[in-house]
């Protein structure tokens, strides 16, 4: 997706998308891990990036390492740790930092924003700063099945609740939550 102009955002820590972008054949000088808060800053329009042919994967938790340029980002972590909720007042206790929402908010500045593999579980700073996007044009979050016996299905969250799942779980409360304090068209 990445090759196709698409933007990838990440919560992990891991390098595996690092390596996946490396394996789909992508030199490693037009790849831009932004990592740390210098990273956020300086890479903010991803527009740009992929005007110059960059393939940019921003990493909103940080990671140890920025592997492409062998860079020690250890510092991203910690700080991200201590960040959920430090140096935070008002409406942006439980958002990402400052410093982050530029890029987030071009990132999804009238595109979709696919989720996957996010659990969601954690509201410090992911979802409530999706709550307050106002660019977003639609959240389309896939959920992972635990019965692999279960045929899989498509709700669209609408504040009245008719296409919504009947059995709400904590996620699709989140989602309602989003739906309701945001101008996002669609959630499914």
């Amino acid at each position: 997706m990445i090759k196709k102009g698409n933007f990838v955002l990440t919560t992990n820590f891991d390098f595996l998308i690092e390596y996946a972008i490396l394996h789909s054949g992508i030199p490693k000088e037009d790849i831009i891990p932004v990592i740390t808060r210098e990273d956020f800053e300086q890479f903010k329009d991803p527009l740009e990036l992929l005007k110059q042919g960059k393939q940019a994967i921003y990493k909103i938790h940080g990671s140890t390492e920025n592997i492409i340029t062998g860079e020690s980002t250890r510092e991203s972590l910690i700080a991200t740790i201590q960040g959920f909720g430090a140096n935070k007042v008002g409406q942006n206790v439980f958002q990402l930092e400052s410093f982050k929402q530029p890029a987030f908010s071009n990132l999804t500045k009238n595109r979709s924003l696919v989720v996957m593999g996010y659990s969601g579980s954690d509201d410090f700073d992911i979802v409530p700063t999706l709550k307050v996007l106002k660019q977003l044009q639609n959240v389309i979050w896939i959920n992972h099945l635990k019965d692999g016996n279960r045929k899989a299905e498509i709700h669209e969250i609408i504040i009245d609740k008719i296409s919504t799942p009947k059995k709400f779980d904590k996620n699709n409360e989140k989602l309602l939550d989003i739906k309701r304090m945001n101008n996002v068209d669609h959630i499914f």
